[in-house]
């Protein structure tokens, strides 16, 4: 589907990781990891290494999970930014020209009382937003473009999606299931489009319609909505405005089944944050190379993306739904 790219073209260029790990000073050690820090004006990296246990591994659970290492902020705004899983400095392919890096040897965090009780209670946040997805910093390069190229052809997301059903689980969670268009006029007339089906393990299928479905969950959206207006429950009233408070800070999952978002290794990354509808473990071996998606740079695909982007425009549409779906269960 995608065989206008030449895959041994692309293998030929090496990644810059090693050279980064070069650079730093790092080459005698065994085990160095990276984190992309997604959000800030630069970008931005977090190596961490341990100088005093060289030959031990970097594990997530070792590194993120056991130490309260890392806390990264843009202020005025004072939630943690979220960051990609920890990755082997050796897969680093993005670019080094103007790349902030933050070194952390991690080897002084033994024996220290106060990092046992961090240990003890310190949970990694894991979760994306609406806002978080929505960020330039969850779109590759690669993807950046390609979304240029479709907003060029079809306009902007406000102008070929639809909201057309929303569910109100028993858990609590809303989702929003929404309609857009293939990039049709790029393509040759009589080209085959197909979709990802999550159910069928991501096969492509034949799609005729030329139509691709985004499902964004909202997850505990009843428990936000408590939290927001106490009184519903007794007034039985609640407006767009909660609705859209809800929808700016709930925790989110989403899938998009244009073929991109699984194939392209998109739904991947996005599993490692917790942040997939129907996650996948199989990381990508082609896509993650440095002139397309990259290691842990796509977060979303151009459909999706596009989507979130312009999320804003369709809260009343959504609030009007949702309202509509709690009428139906007795909650209003």
């Amino acid at each position: 589907m995608w065989d206008e790219f030449h895959k041994e073209d692309i293998l030929k260029k090496e990644t810059s990781g090693l050279q980064l790990k070069e650079n730093l000073g790092l080459s005698h050690l065994k085990y160095v990891s990276f984190i992309r820090i997604i959000g800030l004006p630069y970008r931005t990296i977090a190596v961490f290494y341990d100088s005093r246990r060289s030959n031990i591994p970097l594990t997530t659970q070792r590194v993120m999970k056991n130490y309260n290492l890392f806390s990264v902020r843009l202020f005025p705004h004072t939630e943690e930014l979220l960051h990609s899983p920890l990755i082997p400095i050796e897969e680093y392919n993005g670019q080094t020209q103007d790349l902030f890096i933050i070194s952390i040897d991690i080897s002084g965090i033994y024996g220290n009382e106060k990092n046992q009780q961090i240990r003890e209670s310190k949970k990694l946040n894991e979760w994306v937003t609406l806002a978080t997805l929505a960020s330039s910093d969850a779109m590759s390069n690669f993807t950046k473009r390609t979304r240029k190229q479709r907003n060029t052809a079809v306009k902007a997301e406000n102008y070929t999606a639809k909201p057309i059903d929303c569910e109100l689980n028993d858990d609590g969670s809303v989702l929003f299931i929404f309609e857009t268009t293939a990039t049709t006029p790029i393509y040759p007339d009589d080209y085959e489009f197909g979709q990802a089906n999550p159910e069928n393990n991501f096969a492509i299928e034949k799609n005729p319609d030329k139509k691709y479905t985004i499902y964004i969950k909202i997850l505990d959206f009843m428990k936000w909505l408590k939290e927001t207006r106490p009184d519903y429950l007794e007034t039985k009233k609640i407006t767009w405005k909660e609705i859209r408070d809800v929808l700016e800070v709930a925790y989110i999952q989403v899938y998009s089944t244009s073929p991109s978002f699984h194939w392209q290794g998109i739904n991947f990354w996005l599993s490692q944050l917790d942040g997939s509808l129907f996650p996948t473990d199989i990381k990508p071996e082609f896509w993650n190379a440095p002139n397309l998606h990259g290691d842990g740079n796509a977060f979303v695909d151009k459909h999706l993306g596009g989507l979130l982007r312009s999320f804003k425009f369709w809260y009343n549409p959504m609030a009007s739904m949702i309202q509509k779906r709690m009428k139906d269960k007795g909650l209003l």
